[in-house]
């Protein structure tokens, strides 16, 4: 099975179905690039990174019935006057982010590209 490996700075790894990213991927206002804004469960450290740079590899001990949770969380422009938003993605757990999204440290943005408030 083909799994695509989302790796943070501090070391924590996790490996995604590539139709994961399908659903999720959006493009920034003015950019033909898809990305992703995900948060590290582990450490809580938001980045972006590009759909088409995500290293994909071939796992033999995965079943088809591979699965995660994912969260989303759907985050508000800081910016007065902006309707747009933001949607950020972290592994869940019991229907909530595995880690507390007021310790995430999220570098994403909304469409039109400012910051986004994390509650």
């Amino acid at each position: 099975m083909l799994l695509c490996e989302v790796r943070c700075s501090c070391g924590y790894s996790v490996s995604l179905r590539p139709l994961f990213f399908d659903g999720m991927a959006l493009r920034e206002k003015g950019s033909q690039h898809r990305f992703v804004d995900w948060v590290c469960p582990h450490c809580g450290a938001g980045s972006r990174f590009n759909v088409a740079e995500v290293p994909e590899r071939e796992f033999t001990s995965a079943t088809d019935s591979y699965e995660i949770a994912v969260f989303h969380a759907f985050l508000r422009c800081a910016v007065k006057g902006c309707h747009a938003h933001a949607t950020v993605h972290t592994l869940a757990e019991n229907e909530h982010p595995r880690l507390p999204i007021e310790n995430w440290q999220v570098t994403a943005r909304c469409y039109e590209g400012h910051p986004v408030r994390v509650p």
